[in-house]
């Protein structure tokens, strides 16, 4: 049987150190990534915690937190809350039906769109930060 890619997957907590993946990587449980890189997709389902880590492209079921230059080409979540600390993001999607999603930004920059989908969000941002577009949503800069 041929495979065109590898897909790689992971239960419970799962932690990442100093580490390059090249594969399709899925999660169920929370993950803690540090000093890592996701070069191909990454699926998460539940919460997320990353520490200078460099994504690709990510789907997350569950809410994120991006910490200390973090950087993500494109991020789809579905949660409620996001939390973006000195980091870069390319795009995100932040997706919730049951109440109104929440972004919060520290000292980060996402350089595109910053998309709500399903009920309309907020992005709470200090005068550090930068967001490119808001679809579906407002900012307020405490």
């Amino acid at each position: 049987m041929d495979f065109l890619f590898q897909q790689v997957s992971e239960h419970g907590l799962s932690r990442c150190a100093n580490q390059i993946y090249h594969e399709e990587k899925i999660y169920y449980g929370q993950l803690q990534a540090h000093s890592c890189e996701y070069l191909a997709p990454l699926s998460i389902y539940g919460e997320a915690l990353f520490y200078e880590t460099k994504i690709k492209g990510a789907q997350i079921y569950g809410r994120v937190v991006l910490r200390q230059n973090t950087h993500v080409d494109h991020l789809s979540v579905y949660a409620n809350q996001m939390y973006v600390h000195q980091s870069n993001v390319g795009e995100i999607e932040l997706s919730s039906q049951q109440e109104s999603p929440v972004v919060y930004l520290n000292q980060s920059k996402i350089k595109g769109v910053l998309k709500f989908s399903g009920q309309s969000g907020v992005v709470f941002a200090d005068r550090l930060s930068e967001v490119g577009q808001i679809i579906n949503g407002e900012i307020k800069y405490v």
